[in-house]
């Protein structure tokens, strides 16, 4: 899965926008929960308006359960050296990410459309 539709993006030799993050550098496979990969993967990233950052297709409908969560276990162990996630917690994280629709993943890389600053969000 990895070698069809992840590796011509995230082999580190795109510039951005096309480009997607080396991932070794990913949040998303060294993160405690493997939610915010799954959000990424099913709902894609949001291009920016005006400005040159990471975007990503959606893949929701491209792989079954089994093959994200494969997919994602593998991600883990391959680039992120950390302890693999259970695959309970991975089939728990992808029930979630799959209930909450793509909420998590409605806004351009770089934020979540909370300024702390001011204590509000994007319109």
């Amino acid at each position: 899965i990895y070698a069809g539709a992840c590796a011509q993006c995230h082999d580190g030799t795109q510039p951005l926008p096309f480009g997607g993050i080396a991932l070794p550098h990913s949040i998303g496979v060294s993160g405690e929960s493997p939610r915010d990969l799954f959000n990424v993967i099913l709902y894609g990233l949001p291009a920016a308006e005006g400005e040159a950052a990471p975007m990503m297709p959606a893949f929701e409908g491209a792989f079954d359960d089994r093959q994200l969560t494969q997919l994602a276990a593998w991600l883990r162990v391959r680039f992120s050296g950390r302890e693999p996630w259970t695959q309970a917690q991975l089939e728990h994280e992808l029930r979630e990410a799959r209930r909450k629709g793509g909420e998590g993943a409605r806004y351009p890389a770089g934020g979540n459309a909370i300024d702390l600053a001011k204590g509000s969000s994007r319109p």
